[in-house]
């Protein structure tokens, strides 16, 4: 990267991080080239932060698996407007179609012991509304 000098303030020569052209500029920490790079660079930290917010959600023991109660990590299955808590064992079984989610719920139909999914997200919304 060059500097150049012109009457009293540097110009610098920077590669945009977005679209990695090169690019001239009087601000030193400055490494999007335009207005364009600008609203992928922030839309892609909505989404990471987004990401971060819903990992720490789920990864709290806060909620557990609607199927086998396990609760170190879960996640998240939407099917017909409903949404389902889920270890990673069982979100693969139902991704990967060796079973659905009928087939894995079944066996717990009358079971009264687990936090149903609209338990789970409510205190999820209600979580957010209060903390964000």
């Amino acid at each position: 990267m060059k500097n150049i000098m012109v009457s009293k303030s540097e110009i610098y020569e920077r590669y945009c991080t977005i679209c990695e052209k090169l690019f001239l500029t009087k601000i030193h920490r400055q490494h999007i080239c335009s207005k364009e790079c600008r609203k992928i660079a922030n839309k892609e930290t909505s989404r990471i932060q987004m990401v971060r917010k819903r990992h720490s959600s789920l990864t709290n023991n806060q909620f557990s698996c609607v199927i086998c109660g396990f609760q170190e990590v879960v996640d998240v299955y939407y099917q017909n407007d409903m949404t389902y808590i889920l270890c990673p064992n069982h979100h693969a079984l139902i991704l990967r179609g060796v079973k659905t989610l009928n087939q894995l719920l079944k066996p717990i139909e009358n079971s009264f012991n687990r936090r149903s999914s609209v338990d789970v997200i409510k205190a999820l919304h209600e979580r957010d509304h209060y903390t964000g």
